[in-house]
């Protein structure tokens, strides 16, 4: 981590925790709560600490930096916010009354549509699966706990695993898979590879 002149790496750090914690309840989607962005903030940070130049107060600097990252990153893993009409081919949009001159319903346009369905194909990619009403084939091969005292252990593994998962790419797959999302077998294999490390570290045999 690159520390600017006249700054130690406590400040630094301070500096850096201040911003990823005022942004990460802004940028939450999907599955990722507040303290995946947060991790994400902070890769974002450390990347921007490369580019400072002093000409700003370093928490006015990376306040913007981190807040740009993380729109862009939410906009291509979840949804792009700005609607294709502003630029439409048509000249068909009215600013003023945010309408369309020429479609009274959107989805006739295939601009939009085709936007649209890009968004929404993205949130049900990040949203968790209602496992109560979805039955599919890798469901019924999960293993479920028969007693309480098995969905009390469960629970304890799976808060073990999150609290030691640090790797943002594997935690982020982690995620997915908890979620029911699937993912391909490589990515899994090593999630898989890194809980039984972990599972091993605390004795556990699952």
């Amino acid at each position: 981590m690159k520390i600017p002149p006249n700054m130690t790496e406590a400040e630094v750090i301070e500096v850096v925790n201040n911003v990823v914690g005022r942004l990460c309840h802004k940028f939450k989607y999907g599955y990722h709560e507040p303290d995946d962005i947060k991790q994400m903030g902070w890769v974002f940070a450390i990347q921007g600490l490369e580019k400072y130049d002093n000409s700003r107060p370093l928490i006015n600097f990376l306040y913007t930096h981190v807040k740009n990252r993380l729109f862009n990153f939410k906009r291509d893993n979840f949804e792009r916010p700005n609607k294709p009409c502003v630029s439409c081919p048509k000249s068909a949009y009215c600013k003023q009354s945010d309408s369309c001159t020429i479609y009274e319903n959107e989805m006739d346009c295939h601009w939009y549509k085709g936007w649209k369905d890009r968004n929404e194909v993205k949130r049900n990619l990040m949203n968790f699966i209602d496992v109560d009403s979805t039955k599919k084939d890798h469901e019924k091969r999960m293993m479920l706990a028969d007693t309480a005292s098995d969905d009390v252990i469960l629970d304890e593994v799976i808060t073990i695993i999150d609290s030691n998962l640090n790797d943002t790419e594997l935690r982020k797959n982690w995620l997915k898979m908890k979620a029911g999302v699937s993912i391909p077998c490589n990515l899994k294999t090593r999630v898989l590879d890194k809980i039984n490390n972990i599972l091993e570290e605390y004795s556990i045999d699952v």
